[in-house]
């Protein structure tokens, strides 16, 4: 993973893992694995007590999302964040945070109202192996996606898919709504295939927040490319 600048260290600090809280549960942003050619998905589901909420970026609950704004041009940092193991590069708005893990990276807009370390909208990469997936139609790799968000999260919604385009790279989008224990969420999920490695960026915030965000989550998204 790339080295980040001495700001975007001092921003991670605090944060565990890229998870959601929601009324005191916390679900996983979804975590892709490829094993022996088979996808498969797993989250985390529970977290020990002893992590406490405050340390986490969570999305803010419907109840207690601000009143929208008008949504402005989004203005991104200069410097991507790059990826060397997993050959990819995104940048995302000022004053985003960014939280690493081994095979994936969040990139969260910290609350304006419940806390830096939680979140208002967030855009998550996962990358590993493409391994057979490589001979499959993104559709078809979309196709069995849906079944594992379904597992995910609660009263699933896909209320859109389209192939795309994330910059210059060919891409399937699932736009979803989504209940997480009671909070409705909304989001964008989209595969890309690269030469040696499936990629997944998911966009999300509570479906309250959404009209105000899109605009930075769908900036950040469109910077993605592989390397």
């Amino acid at each position: 993973m790339k080295k980040l600048s001495a700001q975007a260290e001092s921003d991670q600090r605090g944060v565990i893992q890229p998870i959601l809280i929601i009324g005191g549960a916390v679900i996983g942003i979804i975590i892709i694995l490829v094993a022996t050619g088979t996808l498969k998905f797993s989250g985390y589901v529970k977290v020990d007590d002893s992590n406490k909420q405050a340390d986490l970026p969570s999305v803010q609950t419907e109840e207690s999302a601000p009143a929208q704004k008008p949504q402005s041009a989004a203005k991104l940092n200069s410097e991507n964040y790059t990826d060397t193991n997993y050959g990819f590069t995104i940048s995302y708005p000022e004053g985003w945070k960014v939280r690493e893990q081994t095979n994936n990276v969040t990139m969260f807009k910290p609350s304006e109202t419940k806390g830096a370390d939680q979140a208002d909208a967030l855009v998550s990469v996962v990358a590993d192996k493409v391994g057979d997936n490589k001979d499959m139609k993104l559709a078809s790799i979309a196709d069995i996606h849906k079944t594992f968000l379904k597992k995910q999260f609660t009263s699933v919604d896909i209320i859109g898919e389209k192939e795309t385009k994330v910059g210059a790279e060919d891409g399937y989008e699932l736009e979803f709504n989504s209940v997480i224990n009671s909070e409705k969420m909304h989001g964008r999920y989209i595969v890309i295939k690269g030469a040696k490695y499936l990629y997944v960026l998911v966009g999300m915030s509570n479906a309250g927040l959404w009209d105000g965000e899109k605009a930075n989550i769908e900036a950040s998204v469109q910077t993605f490319k592989t390397n």
